[in-house]
């Protein structure tokens, strides 16, 4: 099959956090099943790519200039939309016009289909709400899979979009695709007008139809729910292999080279679904037991001071780096006892299964992903409620078993999981052959 896979972002291009990772991984899986996935993202950077053709994009009262731009990597074809004024900018998002600018991606993406030289789509696979207006405008011209990787974010707009930017204002059942309340939101006409919808863990598939979970759009996907499934992110085994130990971890990070004191890791986004809370509170009684906690990432500033404040107060205990360095959580999750994934919920999560793979057993919250790839007691420590108790608790477990047979026994099976690609990939091809 020929599968063209939308995305706001994908590696090595543009990255911000998981879909970059997937976008830049599905790809490839999925071509060495032998199909013809190619990847359609914004040009946000100066690649080296090869001019493919260029339009004119109507953008309600806009007329916008469209390039399409080719390149090859890793075995896989990306095309390029290319607009300096929405994506030549420092990052990907945050912007004021976000909205418009996913808006002219989007439709953009749509129009581009028959522009695409000898290679036309059976599958468009569209991801997460940057997405969601490709199904909309396609207007059942391909078939369409619609993937939610954070149901948190929807693009929830005022209804005057519709007119202004999108230019629907007449279409009786467009409006009724993108009407929520109030206002539009692009999340919801996705989900409703694409072929299938899937995310990316069962449980979260099956969380997300429950008012707890469902951030508002549950009444949608529970009226979806036989067109919803949940498929299991995975990851690169071989890039995310065991690479230090944990004395140079230590030596590294300032920490002390104690192999008696079980070293804690996270990496992470500093936000509240992460957890980070949770990790505050139990953090002192934590170093007062005998352990020690590393912390990397960024996100909310009161978190990044409260967890700079932690590592001064101990010093060569708690270790805090506030950046984003890929290559120093690839040394974290080597050389760290345990990972913490303590989030609040989890629509998949990459963490734990990179931690797995390189040696360190997970302590995660039961939600999600989480609950999907960790069992308890069997490849890593699972707790139930998101409050600190639960988590002290599973402090308290590992803490008991460090050292021991149970701890060696556990992290052996942690590093033995398969969560390559390739099984995730084997389900999406059998999820686009059911509606080609």
């Amino acid at each position: 099959m020929n599968i063209l896979f939308a995305a706001f972002e994908a590696a090595p291009f543009a990255k911000s956090g998981g879909l970059g990772d997937v976008a830049g991984s599905l790809p490839a899986a999925l071509n060495a099943l032998g199909h013809d996935c190619r990847v359609m993202m914004p040009k946000h950077g100066g690649y080296e790519t090869a001019p493919l053709t260029s339009f004119r994009v109507r953008l309600g009262w806009r007329d916008q200039y469209c390039g399409i731009e080719k390149a090859q990597a890793g075995g896989v074809t990306y095309y390029f939309i290319d607009n300096e004024y929405y994506f030549r900018r420092e990052s990907i998002y945050g912007y004021d016009d976000d909205t418009e600018r996913v808006a002219f991606f989007s439709k953009a993406a749509a129009e581009s289909l028959d522009r695409l030289g000898d290679f036309r789509p059976d599958i468009v696979h569209c991801n997460d709400w940057h997405a969601a207006l490709i199904p909309l405008f396609l207007a059942g011209r391909a078939k369409t899979v619609m993937t939610i990787h954070n149901l948190r974010f929807q693009g929830a707009c005022p209804m005057w979009v519709t007119g202004d930017m999108l230019g629907l204002e007449d279409d009786e059942e467009a409006c009724a695709a993108l009407r929520w309340h109030d206002g539009a939101n692009f999340l919801k006409a996705g989900i409703v007008r694409a072929d299938r919808v899937t995310t990316v863990s069962p449980s979260y598939a099956e969380e997300i139809c429950t008012e707890e979970y469902g951030e508002g759009l549950d009444p949608i996907l529970r009226m979806r729910r036989d067109a919803l499934c949940g498929i299991l992110n995975g990851i690169d085994g071989e890039k995310w292999a065991p690479c230090a130990d944990k004395s140079e971890l230590c030596s590294e990070l300032g920490l002390g080279q104690d192999e008696k004191a079980p070293l804690f890791a996270m990496v992470s986004r500093l936000t509240e679904q992460k957890g980070v809370e949770l990790v505050l509170e139990c953090a002192d009684r934590l170093i007062r037991e005998g352990g020690q906690l590393a912390v990397l990432g960024t996100g909310r500033e009161d978190y990044e001071k409260a967890l700079t404040r932690l590592a001064e107060r101990y010093p060569g205990k708690v270790s805090v780096c506030i950046r984003f360095d890929e290559e120093l959580s690839h040394r974290m999750f080597s050389g760290a006892d345990f990972v913490l994934v303590p989030s609040l919920f989890e629509p998949c999560g990459l963490t734990q299964m990179m931690a797995m793979r390189c040696g360190s057993v997970p302590i995660v919250r039961r939600t999600g992903g989480l609950k999907d790839s960790v069992a308890d007691g069997v490849n890593g420590i699972v707790f139930n409620d998101a409050d600190a108790e639960g988590l002290r608790w599973a402090l308290s477990e590992a803490m008991g078993i460090y050292g021991t047979d149970k701890y060696r026994e556990m992290r052996e099976n942690a590093m033995k999981c398969d969560f390559s690609w390739s099984r995730s990939a084997e389900e999406y091809i059998r999820l686009y052959e059911s509606i080609s």
